[in-house]
């Protein structure tokens, strides 16, 4: 990656934002806004943005606005060179670098994800300001589904319910989502009472079908011996002890997994 010298007078209305910025970062509350805009106002932008060499902004959003704010007619802008995976790290590290750790949950679970696309857990983290055991952390919440990342988000759901849905599949947190969603919290006990009650279920559902089946087999081993005293051909009854023998079989085994 490569950060040009050069400073250039840009068009306000030339440049883009970038498309990501607010899906990694918080906006400035009102009162650091305004407190910016009055600082600009006062002194003028004193650092330069960072743009690609498509004006796509990559750092400076808020004096971006500010400046439209205010009815600059041109900014002053640097040009930055990289791929689009350096461009998105550069973006994060230099947002971090200027206001510090990101607090939104959701966002920092974007940042991670984001890093974690071409980069090591030991980059991403260093990139983000965090320890590495957070970065993978964060990583891993980014597999929640939408659903619960929202419920996240509003503080419906602790952090340790977000770790054992992530486990999930999208299909399985969507069973899960229908049934914990109404709740107040969801914390981790409500996840994993969920996952223990389905494993009683299954086993369940299996004990019902041996029985299901186990009562056919009577069913069909008594209607076999009957018609057996009616053949005549000796392969027909020969075919039908067999039968009997193996239902008969079957029966005793279930009978004694039973006792």
């Amino acid at each position: 990656m490569l950060i040009k010298n050069e400073v250039i007078q840009i068009p306000v209305e030339e440049i883009r934002e970038h498309k990501d910025n607010f899906s990694l970062f918080s906006p400035l509350t009102d009162h650091l806004y305004n407190e910016l805009k009055e600082n600009i106002r006062v002194h003028g932008i004193l650092q330069p943005l960072l743009i690609t060499e498509e004006s796509m902004l990559l750092c400076g959003h808020n004096r971006l606005r500010i400046a439209k704010d205010l009815n600059y007619p041109t900014v002053s802008c640097k040009v930055v060179q990289g791929s689009t995976a350096e461009l998105v790290q550069f973006m994060i590290a230099d947002n971090s670098l200027r206001r510090g750790t990101e607090k939104n949950i959701l966002r920092l679970i974007e940042q991670a994800y984001q890093l974690s696309l071409t980069g090591t857990i030991r980059d991403g983290a260093t990139t983000m300001g965090i320890t590495k055991s957070k970065f993978e952390r964060y990583r891993k919440l980014s597999n929640l589904s939408d659903e619960f990342k929202d419920l996240l988000g509003c503080n419906k759901l602790t952090m340790g319910a977000g770790y054992e849905l992530a486990t999930k599949d999208l299909e399985t947190q969507k069973k899960y989502y229908l049934q914990l969603a109404h709740l107040p919290k969801i914390t981790e006990n409500h996840v994993r009472y969920i996952k223990e009650d389905s494993h009683v279920k299954e086993a369940q559902s299996w004990m019902d079908l041996k029985k299901k089946i186990q009562k056919q087999n009577k069913k069909y081993l008594s209607e076999i011996e009957n018609l057996c005293h009616q053949f005549s051909d000796s392969e027909s009854i020969n075919d039908a002890q067999d039968f009997i023998k193996l239902l008969t079989t079957l029966i005793t085994e279930y009978q004694l997994q039973e006792d």
